[in-house]
C-alpha cells in the first residue's frame, strides 16, 4: 500500500513526504537492539516457551504426506456475514478480548479436539511496525510468533479465553 500509495503521489506530480527514518535506519537499531536488556528478557522469554519437548500437531489427514513437496494445493475463501462478525465483536467485548483472540481460543481447542493433544503450537504473523516512525516506510517487518498454549479441557471457556489472551500479550510484548 505505500508503494502504491507514494507511486500514485508521484504520477500526480505531487512531493513525497521526506521521512524521518528509512529501512537500513531500521536495521541498524534493531541490531542494537540485540545487545539491550530487553531483548535479553525477551529472548529469556522464549527460551522458557520452548524449554520443554516441543509438540508436533498430529493433525489426521485424509491421505498421506508425499515424499517430495509439492506446492500443489488450492485456496479456500469464506466471508463472515455482517451479523456473525457483530456476534464476534459482541462476545469479545464482553469478555474484555479482541476478535482475533477470540477466534484463536476456538482455534486452539478444534485443533485439540482434532488431535487429542493438549499442547499445542500455532504460528501468527505479527506487523512488527511497533514505532510510529515505521507506518510509512517501505520494507519487510512482518514477523511470525509461535504462540504455545496447553489446553486443559477442566477450565471453563470464560477461563481458558483469559489464559489465551494474557498469553498473546505476553509474547506481543516480547516480540
Amino acid at each position: 500500500n505505500i508503494l502504491i500509495q507514494e507511486l500514485c503521489s508521484l504520477y500526480n506530480n505531487n512531493e513525497l513526504v521526506e521521512k524521518q527514518i528509512d529501512y537500513t535506519d531500521f536495521t541498524l537499531w534493531e541490531k542494537e537492539q540485540f545487545e539491550s536488556d530487553e531483548f535479553k528478557s525477551s529472548k529469556e522469554y522464549w527460551v522458557n516457551q520452548f524449554k520443554d519437548e516441543i509438540p508436533l500437531l498430529n493433525m489426521p489427514t485424509t491421505y498421506a504426506r508425499p515424499s517430495t513437496q509439492s506446492f500443489i494445493g488450492s485456496n479456500y475463501y469464506a466471508k463472515l456475514s455482517k451479523e456473525t462478525f457483530d456476534k464476534i465483536e459482541n462476545i469479545s467485548k464482553t469478555l474484555s478480548i479482541t476478535p482475533y483472540m477470540l477466534m484463536l481460543s476456538c482455534y486452539y481447542i478444534l485443533l485439540s479436539k482434532y488431535t487429542s493433544q493438549d499442547d499445542i503450537v500455532v504460528g501468527t504473523p505479527i506487523v512488527g511496525r511497533e514505532l510510529p516512525e515505521l507506518s510509512n516506510v517501505l520494507g519487510m517487518f512482518v514477523n511470525t510468533l509461535a504462540l504455545r498454549n496447553k489446553i486443559d479441557s477442566s477450565l471453563s471457556f470464560n477461563d481458558f479465553v483469559n489464559i489465551i489472551k494474557n498469553n498473546c500479550l505476553d509474547a506481543f510484548k516480547h516480540q
